[in-house]
């Protein structure tokens, strides 16, 4: 699993993970972030995102992770496709 949308994190570096699992001969398995109530990350998302203490939404994985600066679906989607494509070559 490589997951994505972490701190700092921009869909440039899951792409690099992925290639890099890849050259291992590993499939990888892209998995999008959603902070988990009453934890630390959750607390530092919360001042960005104040909807996500009220929001049932914002708990979802893909809907959280394109609310990040340099996300979206579209770039979600390439991640995940990008990520089938390479594990299909392992196969």
């Amino acid at each position: 699993y490589v997951m994505a949308g972490l701190i700092g994190q921009n869909p440039d570096d899951v792409m690099d993970d992925i290639s890099f699992i890849a050259s291992l001969k590993v499939k990888a398995k892209p998995v999008f972030f959603s902070p988990v109530p009453h934890t630390k990350l959750f607390d530092h998302y919360t001042s960005r995102y104040p909807l996500l203490k009220t929001d049932p939404l914002f708990h979802n994985d893909s809907f959280f992770t394109a609310q990040l600066p340099g996300w979206n679906f579209d770039t979600m989607q390439s991640i995940a496709d990008y990520a089938k494509k390479l594990n299909s070559e392992l196969d």
